[in-house]
């Protein structure tokens, strides 16, 4: 399981104690950013989320 940290400037592991509750709304934040950055047009291969490079 992936756990972020609510305080981007360091890892989740110095920010949060092991076992200590998590905020969803932190962990839905973070993985919508990761989610998002995954769907971005990458520009050096010219495919976009859907893997073509067709449009």
């Amino acid at each position: 399981m992936a756990v972020f940290s609510p305080d981007p400037a360091q890892p989740a592991g110095q920010a949060q104690r092991p076992g200590a509750p998590v905020e969803l709304s932190t962990q839905v934040q973070a993985w919508t950013v990761l989610e998002a950055a995954a769907r971005l047009e990458r520009p050096w291969t010219g495919a976009g989320a859907g893997g073509s490079a067709e449009r």
